[in-house]
């Protein structure tokens, strides 16, 4: 199985890793606004690679797919 094949356990993920996910979406971008969307949007592509992900990678992972999604958007 995935790293988080419930939402509880996605549940639990966020609540450990949004507010770090944030500061760096923050420092990146600037903006509180565009933080919080970088912040979503993360987790929704996060919510998607589940199944291809565990525990030892999500940190890093999150924090790419920020840095990408404001590259691509920014």
């Amino acid at each position: 199985p995935g790293m988080a094949d419930t939402p509880t356990e996605f549940e639990r993920l966020y609540r450990e890793h949004a507010p770090h996910v944030y500061r760096f979406a923050l420092f990146l971008s600037g903006r509180p606004d565009q933080a919080e969307d970088l912040v979503s949007e993360t987790f929704i592509r996060l919510w998607h690679a589940r199944d291809r992900l565990d525990l030892g990678t999500v940190r890093g992972y999150l924090f790419a797919i920020a840095r990408n999604l404001h590259r691509q958007h920014g």
